[in-house]
């Protein structure tokens, strides 16, 4: 640039012509190939005139920029560094059986021992929770946190085990929190819900295991069955690669708390559940209620107990009702004591959006159970659109569809409709 301003500034060839309209038009001679056959030079006399005061500034404006990108190069990468490293330093937090609570927590040496004393710490300022393995019997409960920077809680060099003892109530429980991920924990033996959420967004359980949970209800006031995970009023969340097993009431509890569910959903929206093992828990492998944008694929859910005709009802495998958009993809259901697929409408909310695609369900007592759309063949493609599915060689019947409730008087394993 500076060089064709000099070729500009410098060129006595150069012949200055006053147009009609008043400007000074400075033509180049015919060998200037930058300029031939353009009209970039038309300018007022007063350019022209004071063209060497102009020079002078355009080059002075080069050489300060060019010294300002030279300082800005020379101390930016060390600034970005001092900072990057102050920050994963506040950021990484450990604890550990063998720590203590009046230790920093920076490392594995200076480990806490509680992970309440850690959410106390990190809470809402975020940063990652590195939980050594061991046996930590304590209930958590997270509380707006994740606000300002993500929060990972996971697992450290084996996995921690989450112990309820047969006492205590829940295991994990996040409320009013965001951008929280809880990674590679075993929770057991919680009497209500191994680990749960509500009133979060973008939450995310993954590499769990969570067994032998929800047996005997404590918090009643919160109307719960027994579960392994439930999340209820999330946006936003990811269920992934956990096994969830041996959850809910043992044994059945009648008549107000029926069954349980291996990872229960309700009241969420732009949901994953995706490659998870749900199996011998009593009641669902996995509820989608009340949801929307939801996705549930690639999960594995077999050998539940579905069986609620004492009441009048069944579980499902996996139960999807209310709500709208939910795509059930490339799953395997099977040797569920009920349906492997269950659908309705309880409430009547005329949900749309389903879809059934890929999908495996045999060697259950029914492939797919579908009730309450008011037909008694599949709805409508806009209700529920499924595609390439196996429902075949189910013990009882591989598709049942009844138009309205169920009839208590004929509702009995091998006499179904």
């Amino acid at each position: 640039m500076i060089l064709l301003i000099a070729c500009f500034l410098s060129e006595p060839r150069i012949k200055i012509v006053k147009k009609a309209s008043g400007y000074l038009c400075a033509q180049p001679p015919y060998y200037w190939p930058y300029y031939k056959n353009r009209k970039w030079f038309l300018f007022k006399g007063w350019v022209i005139k004071y063209r060497f005061i102009v020079f002078v500034g355009i080059v002075i404006l080069v050489i300060l920029s060019g010294c300002g990108r030279a300082v800005l190069s020379e101390k930016q990468p060390k600034t970005k560094a001092k900072v990057e490293s102050v920050t994963r330093a506040k950021a990484v937090y450990y604890v550990s059986p063998h720590g203590s609570d009046k230790a920093n927590g920076r490392s594995i040496d200076a480990a806490w021992r509680t992970l309440n004393h850690a959410i106390e710490k990190t809470g809402a300022g975020g940063g990652e929770i590195r939980v050594l393995p061991g046996t930590y019997s304590e209930h958590l409960e997270i509380d707006k946190a994740g606000r300002r920077r993500p929060l990972k809680i996971i697992g450290f060099k084996g996995r921690p085990v989450m112990e309820g003892r047969k006492r205590l109530a829940i295991g994990f429980w996040l409320t009013n929190s965001k951008n929280v991920t809880v990674e590679n924990f075993e929770f057991r033996n919680f009497t209500d819900i191994g680990i749960g959420a509500d009133s979060c967004k973008n939450i995310t359980f993954r590499n769990l295991i969570i067994h032998n949970n929800g047996f005997k209800v404590q918090l009643k006031d919160w109307e719960l069955e027994g579960y392994g995970i439930h999340i209820d009023g999330i946006k936003g969340y990811l269920i992934e690669g956990n096994k969830v097993y041996r959850n809910g009431p043992r044994p059945k509890d009648w008549p107000d708390r029926i069954l349980g569910t291996g990872i229960d959903t309700f009241g969420s929206r732009d949901g994953i559940i995706r490659n998870n093992k749900s199996y011998e828990n009593i009641g669902g492998g996995i509820l989608v209620e009340d949801s929307r944008d939801i996705i549930v694929e690639k999960n594995e859910v077999y050998k539940n107990d579905l069986d609620a005709t004492r009441d009048y009802w069944w579980d499902g495998g996996i139960w999807l009702d209310g709500g709208k958009n939910v795509v059930i993809r490339d799953n395997n259901f099977h040797d569920n004591i009920g349906p492997g697929i269950l659908i309705s409408d309880e409430d009547k909310q005329k949900p749309s959006g389903y879809v059934l695609k890929n999908n495996i369900s045999k060697n259950n007592y029914f492939g797919v159970y579908i009730w309450n759309f008011g037909v008694n063949h599949w709805p409508k493609k806009s209700i529920i659109y499924q595609l390439n599915n196996d429902f075949t060689g189910n013990k009882v019947q591989n598709i049942i569809i009844h138009a309205w409730d169920y009839d208590p008087k004929t509702l009995k394993v091998g006499n179904i409709f």
